[in-house]
C-alpha cells in the first residue's frame, strides 16, 4: 500500500481488509499477522520473537511475556525491551490493563503481573551448531554479498544448506587425530572440504580447529594453490577414460635457448 499519509491509501487498505475478511476467518488473519509482523531485534513472527527475547517457544509464553510481545509491533524499535526496558515495561502494562478492561483477565491479576519485570535476554540464543561455525560464517558472507546485510540479518530469510553434520563431525575428528601427534613448537593448522561432484554441494567444510580463536577460514579464505594434491584426481580421470599409465609419459625438452633462459620447458605427452 505504500507509506504515504493520504485518505486514498486508507481507503485502499480498508477495501483490501474487507476483501481479505470475506475470504479468511478472523483467527486465520490474526495467525498470519502474528507469524509475519516485525517484533524488533531481527525477529519476524511471534515464534521468532519468543525465541529472541525469552529463549523459549511461543507456546511456552506466560501472561507477562505475551503482553510484552503484544505491545511491540506498534513501534518495535522504540519499545525494544533490550534497549529500553522501562518503556517496554510501561507499554506491556498498558496491554495488561486493556486486557483487564475488556474482561480477558481480572484487575487483580493485571495489577500483580504489572509489578513483575520484563525478564528478557539481552541477546538471542545461539542457534548455530559449533561444529559448523566455519561453514555458517561462509554461508553468511555469501548471502550478504548477494542480498545485502539488512536482508540477511533482518529479512527473515530461511536458508537451507547442503552440509552433512555426520560427515562434518568425522572431518573434525580426522583433522584433530592427524595434527595431534605433530609438534613443531606450534600446532599446525588444517582444513578440509568435501564436495559432492555430482552437483557441487558442500557436504563438509572445516576451516580450522578452533573457530573462537581463529576465525580465518583456511578452506575458503586462504586461496592457496591446490598443488600436487590434484594429481591423483587427474590421473584417476585419465585411467577411467582409457589411458594406460604404463605407456603414457611426460617428457620435457628445451626447444630454444630463450625458453631455457626463461626457465620454461615444453612437455610432450604420448
Amino acid at each position: 500500500m505504500g507509506n504515504e499519509r493520504t485518505y486514498t491509501r486508507k481507503i485502499r487498505e480498508a477495501v483490501l481488509a474487507w476483501q481479505l475478511e470475506d475470504k479468511w476467518t478472523k483467527d486465520r488473519i490474526l495467525t498470519a499477522y502474528l507469524n509475519t509482523v516485525y517484533y524488533g531485534a531481527g525477529a519476524y513472527g511471534v515464534e521468532a520473537a519468543a525465541q529472541t527475547y525469552f529463549h523459549k517457544s511461543a507456546s511456552e509464553l506466560n501472561l507477562q511475556d505475551s503482553a510484552l510481545l503484544a505491545a511491540l509491533p506498534k513501534f518495535p524499535t522504540q519499545y525494544a525491551p533490550t534497549t529500553d526496558p522501562e518503556l517496554a515495561k510501561e507499554r506491556r502494562n498498558i496491554v495488561l490493563q486493556l486486557m483487564a478492561d475488556q474482561g480477558y483477565i481480572t484487575q487483580e491479576r493485571a495489577d500483580k503481573t504489572s509489578m513483575k519485570g520484563i525478564g528478557v535476554y539481552k541477546h538471542p540464543p545461539n542457534m548455530n551448531n559449533s561444529m559448523a561455525d566455519y561453514f555458517t560464517d561462509y554461508v553468511t558472507r555469501v548471502l550478504t554479498k548477494r542480498y545485502g546485510s539488512r536482508q540477511v540479518f533482518e529479512g527473515g530469510l530461511k536458508v537451507y544448506t547442503s552440509i552433512d553434520m555426520t560427515w562434518q563431525k568425522q572431518a573434525i575428528e580426522i583433522l584433530k587425530s592427524t595434527t595431534a601427534p605433530l609438534d613443531f613448537g606450534f600446532k599446525p593448522s588444517a582444513a578440509l572440504v568435501a564436495i559432492d561432484p555430482r552437483n557441487g554441494y558442500i557436504r563438509t567444510m572445516v576451516g580450522g580447529l578452533d573457530y573462537k580463536k581463529q576465525k580465518f577460514n583456511l578452506a575458503w579464505q586462504a586461496r592457496r594453490q591446490a598443488g600436487s594434491s590434484m594429481k591423483p584426481f587427474v590421473l584417476t580421470t585419465g585411467v577411467m577414460q582409457g589411458m594406460n599409465p604404463d605407456s603414457t609419459y611426460y617428457s620435457s625438452r628445451v626447444r630454444s635457448s630463450s625458453l631455457w633462459a626463461s626457465g620454461r620447458t615444453v612437455g610432450r605427452q604420448r
